[in-house]
């Protein structure tokens, strides 16, 4: 394979140098699944804009200019994943998280006695949004990690007619595991209930599309966010059918701009999307986000899931050769997001992202990364057990190594020969 990667030279930090115990050297970033590097176009684009930089819609030619950008990019968002742009309406968010809390507030207006579908993969934004607020029912995983379609299918039976939403990851955020939401979408739509894909570590590293209505595997709601697609900016876009959220329900959040009129003795609400876009609009991050998503679609999905995929591949091919790195979850699979969660015997996960960062300057992801649930069965610990670590102030978890397509061969070997070199100091010191 490739020793660089060909869109390294895109991004700016990625010849950073950081200090170490061992003097200064090059950093290696390999937390992309918490934010990733920045896209030089992106810079370019907010560089730019600020020069005249104003408000939205007022009366000039700076601000026209500047709100056809900011509006351009809903297209973008539904051309990005091939949402149907007369049923389907994007909306804007601060974050993922704060859009996936809105699908799951609306949904407890409507159906408040219906029961939500999670799976023990879950980030905490796709599970606690869910969970806080309805019956919610995590669908469990099999002895290889992978989602259990038998018991999920036994689910679906049982709670036949009370199941109105499955809301699933795209892509694990700590072991790159890719579930079957395609088939699990079918599935959920004989027995009448929607599904939600959590897109937010799937949409910058595999193509991903929502497909039309009338496939029985269509997605019929999707999240992902600005930063996670080289942005380093907030901003995020929540995708679903637009009757679905004109809907007489209330927003999650209230002030300007959520209202087509106000008196002292009523409210109206605005349409969708404005009726969920209260406050002040990120210009900044959302145009921005429009760049990203063209730089990704310019590159070709189908190029970067392949040159990560054999990233992935070579980086697990070296952990399973180091003596006494243990891997968790699913290894083998079609498709993947270069992600892994390690760890290493006899050294605490802390201890081991410690002596990574300061020792050889490369930047990893130490503990749940969000996904407390599905650590905790990752480690194969009990309910009383992560509880009674709680208690005594102790934490557990796992080393993450996520990968962008920005990085590259070389840099994993010098992960590789890290770790072997601090296993093999901690069997010296034993």
């Amino acid at each position: 394979m490739r020793k660089n990667s060909p869109w390294r030279k895109c991004f700016v930090g990625t010849n950073t140098t950081i200090e170490t115990a061992c003097g200064i050297q090059k950093r290696i970033f390999f937390n992309n699944g918490a934010t990733p590097l920045i896209l030089k176009k992106v810079s370019q684009t907010a560089n730019q804009l600020f020069p005249c930089f104003t408000y939205l819609n007022e009366h000039n030619c700076n601000s026209e200019f500047i709100t056809e950008q900011y509006n351009a990019v809903r297209e973008k968002a539904a051309e990005f994943v091939h949402a149907d742009t007369k049923k389907d309406v994007v909306l804007f968010t601060r974050t993922a998280t704060e859009g996936l809390n809105l699908v799951a507030y609306l949904y407890q207006q409507l159906v408040p006695d219906g029961i939500i579908f999670s799976t023990c993969l879950e980030h905490m934004a796709n599970y606690l949004s869910f969970q806080q607020r309805m019956n919610t029912k995590l669908i469990p995983l099999m002895p290889n990690g992978e989602i259990d379609l038998s018991q999920y299918a036994y689910m679906l039976e049982t709670y036949k007619g009370q199941v109105k939403l499955v809301t699933v990851t795209g892509a694990s955020n700590l072991t790159g595991y890719v579930p079957p939401y395609y088939e699990m979408a079918r599935m959920a739509h004989e027995y009448g209930a929607h599904i939600m894909v959590d897109a937010v570590q799937t949409v910058q590293h595999m193509p991903f599309s929502m497909l039309s209505y009338e496939d029985p595997c269509h997605i019929d709601f999707t999240a992902f966010t600005a930063h996670k697609c080289y942005t380093g900016l907030a901003g995020a876009a929540i995708i679903g059918p637009k009757e679905f959220f004109d809907a007489k329900v209330y927003p999650l959040t209230f002030g300007a701009g959520v209202n087509a009129f106000a008196n002292m003795s009523q409210v109206i609400l605005a349409d969708t999307p404005d009726r969920y876009e209260c406050g002040y609009p990120d210009i900044t991050g959302i145009t921005c986000f429009g760049t990203a998503m063209d730089f990704l679609m310019d590159c070709g999905m189908d190029g970067i899931e392949e040159y990560e995929y054999e990233l992935r591949q070579y980086l697990l091919e070296g952990l399973l050769d180091i003596n006494g790195v243990i891997v968790y979850g699913p290894i083998s699979g079609k498709r993947a997001i270069p992600y892994v969660a390690f760890g290493m015997e006899g050294i605490n996960y802390k201890e081991l992202a410690q002596k990574l960062g300061y020792q050889y300057g490369i930047a990893v992801s130490a503990g749940v990364a969000g996904a407390d649930i599905y650590t905790q069965w990752l480690l194969g610990l009990t309910d009383e057990q992560t509880y009674q670590l709680y208690q005594k102030g102790e934490t557990y978890g796992t080393v993450r190594v996520s990968l962008g397509m920005f990085n590259s061969k070389i840099e994993v070997d010098r992960l590789l020969y890290a770790l072997y070199e601090i296993g093999k100091n901690e069997c010296c010191r034993h």
